[in-house]
């Protein structure tokens, strides 16, 4: 017994395949070549692409210069160029400058923090609609 008829007599997991009629020569049926169908285009019909434009118009954003005086600048709320109302107020710098002076005596300097503009901050309003526009120290 040869190597090889040994190998074949072992190997379960394959079967052997079936033997072909009319010998080893046999060649299995093709069927003759056949040239394939004419192709033909087909337009392919569907819904219409609905094509959408969104567009946004930039921003602006106006920084103002705001010092303590009055300023020409842009209100924002009636989109118009105005000069700005200017109110005064005390803040905690002009209190506590206030109470420092009293603290070292100088009873009769307590009210200058309070009378000097440069001491107070400033509000800045639009004329025509009241709208707050910014601040300055």
């Amino acid at each position: 017994m040869d190597k090889q008829n040994k190998f074949e007599m072992t190997d379960t997991r394959y079967p052997a395949s079936p033997p072909y009629p009319g010998g080893s020569g046999f060649q299995p049926h093709q069927p003759p070549y056949s040239n394939p169908p004419p192709y033909t285009e087909h337009q392919i019909v569907g819904p219409p692409v609905q094509t959408t434009v969104i567009t946004t118009s930039p921003t602006i954003v106006m920084i103002n210069n705001l010092g303590p005086n009055a300023t020409s600048c842009f209100c924002t709320a009636c989109n118009k160029q105005v000069v700005t109302a200017v109110k005064k107020e005390t803040t905690l710098r002009t209190h506590l400058l206030a109470g420092i002076l009293c603290l070292f005596g100088c009873w009769c300097c307590v009210c200058i923090p309070y009378c000097v503009d440069s001491l107070k901050k400033s509000f800045h309003y639009c004329p025509q609609c009241n709208a707050y526009l910014g601040s300055s120290t």
